[in-house]
């Protein structure tokens, strides 16, 4: 997982995960989810966030939130 800020405005996520639960080091069907997030804070009160994760394959999952 990696992250990146841009001038304290945006904030841009990323990360690549095998899926198959916390501690554990196989990945048995080689499935792999990779999820995308961004955070932009136009004032610093407000914070507005979008994601995708998708499963490689599989599904894709788009979420939208504000705080």
């Amino acid at each position: 997982m990696g992250e990146y800020v841009f001038f304290k405005a945006a904030t841009l996520s990323g990360g690549v995960f095998n899926g198959e639960g916390q501690n554990v080091t196989g990945n048995t069907d080689s499935t792999v989810l990779g999820v995308t997030r961004l955070v932009v804070r136009p004032i610093p009160a407000i914070a507005l966030g979008a994601n995708v994760a998708r499963y490689f394959g599989d599904s894709t999952r788009y979420g939208f939130d504000a705080n």
